[in-house]
């Protein structure tokens, strides 16, 4: 079996993420569901920053 085919509850490897916002009164909002982004071991950790007006750095 292809780890990308394993279900989530036996441990297969993966990177998940949810887009999220904070309003003025800090209250979180959910913009989206749980996604898998990656299946991979070697991709640990990733962090976003936006270092531009238009552009996003994913690093991990």
């Amino acid at each position: 079996m292809l780890e990308q085919d394993m279900d989530y509850r036996y441990g297969g490897h993966f990177v998940q993420f949810k887009e999220w916002k904070v309003n003025d009164d800090f209250e979180v909002e959910f913009i989206n569901n749980l996604e898998k982004l990656d299946y991979g071991y070697d991709f640990y950790a990733p962090q976003i920053f936006q270092n531009l007006k238009d552009r996003v750095i994913m690093l991990g």
